[in-house]
């Protein structure tokens, strides 16, 4: 019995392996319209239809698009593992515990889509617009300092923002989760509401970069969805007990 569990622990994971493989030759194929994809929100700023970028590295370039294309593959095969291990834990489930890990699965993946659409039209171009004024400063004090971006720093940065921006909204599940988990003991949550507010603050100065704007704005977002989803279970508990 133990070894029909294990036969399909490791069917499903030459699959992943091989859909990895797949993935990951496919976006090479197409690395240059991938990078066009991971540059197109910052072009406005220079208000210019073209961005150039230096090398300084004989190999920069194609190390670069190696990069790019694990990066693509490794966030498609996280989502293709996560099914995978739901698919493999389903009979041993019970109805309500199938049904609770597929609400979150799917708010999971909708907060997930919804954080890539806020990255690329809102915090990648603010984060292009906060940085570059300290040139236009610098600049207007007679100091001349002309930037070039490299073509992996910029993506390491799209990458480093990717990071930050999924883990904080995916901490807003986890705060959901709790919420809905003790949602009959609302006067718990309201009692120790100062210290939920210090935790959030403290998170986002972990993963946020090293300024305090970015650290301010993360942590009102998850304060403020936090309220929102506090305030919906107050609203469904009220509707219950009126039925």
């Amino acid at each position: 019995m133990i070894l029909k569990y294990f036969l399909e622990i490791k069917n499903r994971t030459i699959l992943i392996i091989i859909s990895w493989i797949f993935t990951f030759l496919i976006c090479y194929s197409y690395k240059d319209a991938l990078l066009f994809t991971f540059i197109k929100p910052s072009l406005y700023l220079f208000k210019i239809n073209t961005l150039y970028f230096i090398s300084t590295n004989l190999t920069e370039i194609f190390s670069t698009h190696i990069k790019l294309a694990s990066f693509i593959g490794n966030q498609v095969i996280i989502l293709y593992g996560i099914y995978h291990i739901f698919i493999f834990i389903i009979p041993g489930l019970y109805n309500f515990e199938y049904l609770n890990f597929k609400f979150v699965l799917i708010c999971g993946i909708i907060v997930w889509l919804l954080t890539i659409i806020l990255l690329y039209n809102l915090i990648l171009p603010w984060s292009w617009n906060f940085f570059l004024s300290f040139q236009q400063t610098l600049s207007n004090n007679k100091l001349q300092l002309h930037f070039e971006a490299r073509l992996w720093e910029y993506l390491k940065f799209f990458i480093k923002l990717y990071n930050i921006s999924i883990i904080n909204c995916q901490f807003i599940i986890l705060i959901f989760v709790y919420i809905n988990s003790i949602e009959k003991n609302l006067n718990f949550i309201k009692n120790f509401r100062k210290l939920i507010y210090f935790l959030i603050f403290l998170i986002s100065a972990f993963i946020t970069p090293p300024d305090i704007i970015s650290q301010i704005f993360l942590s009102l977002i998850t304060i403020i969805i936090y309220e929102i989803v506090l305030f919906l279970i107050v609203l469904k508990n009220k509707t219950v007990k009126n039925y």
